[in-house]
């Protein structure tokens, strides 16, 4: 059982998260190998499509072009627009092993507390529930409100059908968020169409 009286929230704002990225990104200096231009030249095309009135973008980058921070980076400069002022990134992955590698860079960029894994490999050891960063931390999950969140297909989309009540309560937040779907292409062919619509239907509302 959680206790009700653990603080939520605490976290950077989506300003200052984005004060933290041009930081890390700034440690890289002025790019000389081919790869590494082409690299910043997808991140600022990326920073770019920030102004971009359109709800529903795609981006397109090859193996090794840098889309994890250029992606982002584009996240993080949309969201602080006056006119689209949102309070996450959330980003949903096909895969584990995905989910992991892209959540280590974030919270290496970002700061560990600000970034929250929401997969089945996240596990909370029950000896340690009475500490409140534990606790936090099952909050976080449950809820998603952390400025950014990591997690998979199944989560995100279990939680916009799902009618039960542990799995909805995060609706309010997802509202508020840039949403990054990676490897899109990888959802199963069966569940395309459904998936598709309700991402139409929640981009209208």
């Amino acid at each position: 059982m959680l206790d009700d009286t653990v603080s939520r929230g605490g976290y950077d704002d989506i300003p200052v998260l984005l004060e933290r990225l041009n930081a890390y990104t700034a440690k890289w200096g002025t790019p000389t190998k081919e790869l590494n231009i082409l690299r910043s030249e997808i991140q600022k095309q990326c920073i770019a499509a920030k102004d971009s009135d359109e709800n529903l973008l795609s981006l397109t980058v090859p193996t090794g072009g840098g889309k994890t921070i250029s992606s982002l980076a584009f996240a993080l400069n949309y969201a602080v627009q006056d006119k689209h002022k949102r309070k996450r990134v959330i980003y949903v992955i096909p895969y584990t092993s995905i989910i992991e590698q892209n959540a280590a860079v974030f919270k290496d960029a970002l700061g560990a507390e600000n970034v929250v894994e929401h997969h089945s490999n996240v596990t909370f050891d029950p000896k340690k529930t009475s500490s409140e960063t534990v606790q936090r931390q099952q909050l976080a999950c449950e809820n998603w409100d952390a400025p950014v969140i990591v997690t998979t297909a199944v989560q995100f989309f279990e939680s916009l059908f799902s009618n039960k009540p542990s799995k909805s309560r995060k609706l309010h937040n997802i509202s508020d968020s840039v949403i990054i779907f990676d490897e899109a292409q990888m959802l199963p062919i069966q569940y395309l169409v459904p998936c598709v619509k309700v991402i139409k239907v929640w981009i209208e509302m």
